[in-house]
């Protein structure tokens, strides 16, 4: 299944308050048997899909697509690298909705890692994947 939001609060269990995270995937059922909003349609092309399985060999997103221990920076270096790649225009706002960020916040993100020594750190193990893809990615 894929990852397409999270649903984070405070619930009452047993007398005591506990933070509670619940994950919404694409083709889950919702209450009311209604389906849970699906992934955007530049997310589920043959493309993506490779993009995706690489990644997910790298340990930089999970199979729902969502990042494995990364800082802002680099979910924004990310953002803009799958776009590039998939001809994504709205970026900001799919991946931002995608990984509960501000699309400002992220394009700001990507912004900052551009003159940071460890976003060119990040661009590289990403150029590493863009390689296994083969022709035509890098």
């Amino acid at each position: 299944m894929i990852h397409i939001g999270t649903v984070n609060g405070d619930v009452l269990e047993n007398g005591a308050v506990k933070y509670e995270t619940h994950h919404h995937y694409y083709g889950e059922k919702t209450p009311g048997n209604q389906p849970a909003k699906e992934l955007p349609g530049e997310l589920l092309t043959p493309q993506a899909h490779a993009i995706l399985e690489k990644l997910k060999a790298a340990d930089i997103v999970d199979e729902h697509w969502q990042p494995i221990g990364l800082t802002g920076v680099q979910k924004g270096l990310l953002a803009a690298e799958v776009a590039n790649h998939l001809g994504i225009r709205n970026q900001w706002k799919l991946f931002g909705q995608l990984w509960n960020e501000e699309p400002e916040t992220l394009r700001s993100y990507m912004n900052k890692g551009m003159g940071l020594p460890a976003g060119g750190e990040f661009i590289d193990r990403l150029k590493a994947v863009w390689k296994e893809l083969g022709k035509g990615w890098t």
